[in-house]
């Protein structure tokens, strides 16, 4: 009897994994000297060790957010500057393809989804925007306009609930602290939530269902900073812990557990690196090494995964 209830335990769990979605991918980016990359690497998020390589993109490019169902990662925009939209399948490997396009031409915008409806948020194009566009990431097709962001800024960090995008910091020419929230499933403009910690852009972004956690950034001195907010209220953030080092332009991704941080510029002069870090989201404390990526690169601006808070009520 006991090793029967043992047996349904390890099913439960396997069952609760699936469902959560546990793989992470780091798409496109910057390598110096060579300049934007199309490499995509994935991680198994429950684990650690070392990224390996997933396919390509249609084209290098770096600040370019991605996103995702539980099926399908979305990448879209970049530098140099595209309206190119990506897509790839999660659970296998290969190359990219062709999704559509955003309405306009930008680098740096945000990107939240949830099960459905993936968001590109603000951007350079090539002054800053306050379009927020959207798609249904199970078709394929051009993005549809939904709203625009309380204000033009680029830069700025993203995360969400199954019902809820928010997105936090960046720069309007000015850098901010602003926090502001839509909600994905209607159409219409963003809503003010509250203040990050401190004024800052190029930070990452991820969630589980409840936190979301807004990672590092450019002050202009980079930050190893980890602010948390509570996505179904509204108020300011609140200090989590640090990052090992002061870090910007990295890449983000959580399977609604466990969030790690990949690459992205390093204090205190913007040094690339191949570093991934992780923390626990619904704890506090400062980040413990995950593994390397396999290619050294910052501006990344976000990563895709098939478990974040936006997928897992």
């Amino acid at each position: 009897m006991g090793d029967m209830w043992g047996i349904k335990s390890r099913y439960k769990a396997a069952m609760n994994n699936e469902i959560r979605g546990d793989r992470g991918l780091f798409m496109g980016g910057e390598h110096s000297p060579d300049g934007a990359e199309n490499a995509i690497d994935y991680i198994t998020i429950s684990a650690t060790g070392n990224a390996t390589d997933f396919g390509d993109l249609t084209l290098a490019r770096g600040d370019n957010p991605s996103t995702g169902s539980s099926t399908r990662a979305i990448c879209g925009g970049g530098n140099p500057v595209t309206n190119v939209l990506d897509y790839t399948s999660f659970m296998s490997t290969g190359n990219a393809a062709d999704f559509g396009d955003l309405s306009v031409a930008r680098t740096k915008p945000g990107a939240v989804s949830n099960s459905t409806r993936a968001l590109f948020s603000g951007g350079h194009d090539p002054s800053r925007s306050n379009v927020i566009e959207y798609i249904t990431m199970a078709s394929t097709g051009n993005a549809v306009d939904f709203g625009n962001l309380s204000q033009s800024r680029a830069s700025h960090g993203s995360a969400q609930s199954t019902t809820r995008g928010v997105f936090g910091g960046g720069k309007t020419p000015s850098v901010v602290n602003t926090i502001d929230f839509v909600e994905i499933a209607t159409l219409g403009n963003a809503t003010d939530f509250g203040d990050i910690s401190s004024t800052r852009q190029n930070l990452g972004g991820t969630s589980s269902s409840t936190r979301g956690v807004f990672i590092g950034g450019q002050t202009p001195t980079r930050v190893a900073t980890i602010d948390y907010i509570t996505i179904a209220s509204t108020g300011n953030g609140i200090d989590y812990g640090d990052l090992s080092v002061g870090r910007t332009s990295m890449g983000s991704v959580s399977n609604s557990i466990r969030a790690v941080v990949g690459g992205g510029g390093n204090a205190p002069d913007n040094t690339q690196t191949n570093t991934m870090e992780y923390f626990t989201i619904a704890s506090t404390g400062n980040y413990t090494d995950f593994g390397d990526m396999v290619l050294t690169r910052k501006e990344m601006k976000q990563g895709a995964s098939n478990g974040h808070g936006g997928l897992q009520g």
